[in-house]
């Protein structure tokens, strides 16, 4: 799906265009263009649809690809809290480091890879010690154990599809 919003530049007014899209490895995403020149824009977006089209990824909406409907997310019980999990790295063969968007350091540590399965992550296509995208939230408690830093560990309670 494409869309374009604003009118003629030469007004000061910028003109926007965006595409949303789903990635090879399954992940929706937007990209917005914006300039005064519509010419420009147009001519970004041209090449932007040819980029897209070159590494395999879809425009939502193209070629019958409907949306999956957002998952049903759970009321949060008393003390739990909840996560967007953007990557995870799989430490070894039973358990894996579960990252926050844009988080240089582990958030949560998952000790039973089986648990992915409910996001729909097959635990087997997990390469060891490598960062993978991925899209669903962790609901954890605060732990009464605490680290050498004297914060509670996070104790992961389930997971939940995002989208």
């Amino acid at each position: 799906m494409t869309e374009r919003d604003g009118t003629r530049g030469d007004d000061g007014l910028q003109i926007s265009w965006a595409v949303k899209y789903v990635d090879p490895s399954g992940f929706e995403a937007t990209l917005t263009i914006s300039d005064a020149d519509s010419k420009t824009v147009m001519e970004k977006a041209a090449g932007v649809l040819a980029y897209l089209q070159k590494i395999g990824a879809e425009p939502v909406g193209s070629a019958g690809r409907e949306l999956a409907p957002a998952a049903e997310v759970l009321p949060l019980a008393e003390g739990e809290s909840r996560m967007l999990i953007t990557t995870i790295k799989r430490t070894d063969q039973t358990r894996a480091d579960l990252y926050g968007r844009g988080h240089k350091y582990p958030d949560l540590k998952l000790f039973d890879l089986a648990d992915l399965l409910v996001v729909g992550i097959d635990p087997a296509t997990l390469p060891l010690g490598q960062d993978e995208p991925c899209r669903f939230f962790a609901v954890y408690t605060l732990s009464e154990k605490l680290n050498q830093a004297g914060n509670p560990y996070k104790d992961i309670q389930r997971l939940e599809k995002a989208e």
